[in-house]
């Protein structure tokens, strides 16, 4: 009953989405952003190279984002994925930038020593990254799964999502007051 007098209906519903679908989506994502740091492979002189290196994977992600975007459902908020797609943009845009000005510098061991200090320093962003993101889905699981309790490990276990799913799934409770 509620403060009125009247019957009250509470309903909690438990979604769990198998996460190897989004995974696979973003693993290809994630290698696909990730070979543009073999332009690093070209040498400084090249620049016509090291620019199509970088702006064909530009073309292949927008491809890929396009073909995903039909197959993720659609949502009218900004998802994990949507960022992870958007980080791979920035470190694309940002290696055909360092493309650009490494190619402008007049000094070549100034060139060299900036080309260097770029790739440690993307490399590192996009590590760091992708660790900070892991673990912010990783505090999100556990939220989940300490307000709803031991059943909820229970149920995982029962219906076929083992110990992996209990790691690494995307869980989504609706109906539940939990942020």
């Amino acid at each position: 009953m509620d403060h009125k007098g009247k019957p009250r209906f509470v309903a909690h519903l438990l979604v769990i989405r198998r996460h190897a679908y989004y995974t696979n989506i973003l693993v290809v994502n994630f290698f696909l952003c990730s070979l543009a740091f073999s332009s690093y492979a070209v040498p400084l002189t090249d620049f016509a190279d090291r620019a199509s290196v970088n702006l064909t994977l530009i073309l292949t992600v927008v491809a890929y984002k396009i073909i995903v975007a039909d197959m993720l459902p659609k949502v009218p908020y900004g998802t994990i994925a949507d960022i992870f797609m958007n980080a791979g943009f920035a470190v694309l845009f940002a290696l055909v930038i360092q493309n650009a000005v490494v190619v402008s510098m007049k000094d070549a061991d100034s060139a060299d020593k900036f080309d260097k200090f770029t790739y440690f320093v993307l490399a590192a962003v996009w590590g760091g990254f992708h660790i900070f993101l892991t673990l912010g889905c990783y505090r999100f699981y556990r939220r989940i799964q300490a307000a709803l309790g031991q059943p909820f490990s229970e149920f995982l276990f029962s219906h076929g999502c083992g110990d992996e799913g209990v790691k690494g799934s995307v869980v989504a409770a609706q109906a539940i007051k939990l942020l």
